[in-house]
């Protein structure tokens, strides 16, 4: 009896004779493909894999055939490093999401059958304490200080600059998500207005705006309205 496939979706068995060089390339991507994944975060998974890839390929090692020995000397290299942007060693932080990208993208290939065991499971992955963020804030006096800078602002980009920092403030949002926000992306839920946008995981959601950010946002938008048609 045949089984069922989805019309245009023809599974391709897992070719064993793929070399080390090409076949964690095309595992990577499937793995990508097959994860609900903003594009910065599919961009950096795909930088860590690669790394790790890179760094096999220096050392002679087939990571389809790597241990948790491996993992590790992997990991100390790593903790060796120094961040070229900060001029410092990568953090355990750093270290340690590098890591938890490699052990999705084995699990993904433990998932295919193309190595019995994911190798980063028994790794020693650095100690991370959750409760703590090394990143920097801006104080309440700070945050003030910007929005009267662009409330003050009377030229063109004004009004965007208002909105921008309105919505930051009020969601939270990280630069990737504010910059990936469309005007289909603003609507209204139960009286509010409110913003849809794709977070953390590739997971959509959507939030209410404080007055002041939906009376900002919607300020920026008429402006642009009255730019395009002017």
């Amino acid at each position: 009896m045949r089984h069922p496939t989805t019309p245009g979706l023809v599974p391709q068995p897992v070719d064993r004779g793929l070399t080390a060089a090409t076949a964690p390339v095309d595992f990577t991507e499937a793995w990508l493909r097959n994860r609900r994944l903003s594009e910065h975060t599919r961009a950096a998974y795909r930088r860590d894999v690669t790394g790790w890839l890179s760094w096999c390929s220096a050392t002679g090692l087939d990571p389809l055939q790597a241990s948790f020995l491996d993992v590790n000397a992997y990991a100390r290299a790593l903790e060796a490093t120094v961040d070229q942007r900060s001029g410092r060693l990568l953090t355990p932080a750093t270290v340690a999401r590098k890591l938890s990208a490699m052990s999705s993208w084995y699990a993904f290939l433990v998932r295919l059958r193309a190595v019995p065991a994911n190798p980063v499971t028994d790794a020693d992955r650095p100690r991370i304490d959750r409760d703590h963020s090394a990143t920097v804030g801006l104080s309440p006096d700070q945050v003030d200080a910007l929005f009267a800078a662009a409330r003050a602002d009377t030229g063109a980009s004004g009004p965007r600059n208002l909105a921008v920092l309105a919505l930051l403030a009020d969601l939270g949002l990280r630069v990737g998500e504010l910059v990936s926000l469309d005007v289909a992306d603003v609507g209204d839920e139960r009286g509010h207005r409110s913003v849809r946008f794709v977070g953390k995981g590739g997971r959509s959601r959507r939030r209410a705006l404080a007055p002041d950010t939906a009376a900002a946002l919607d300020a920026y938008l008429a402006a642009r309205c009255r730019t395009h048609t002017a």
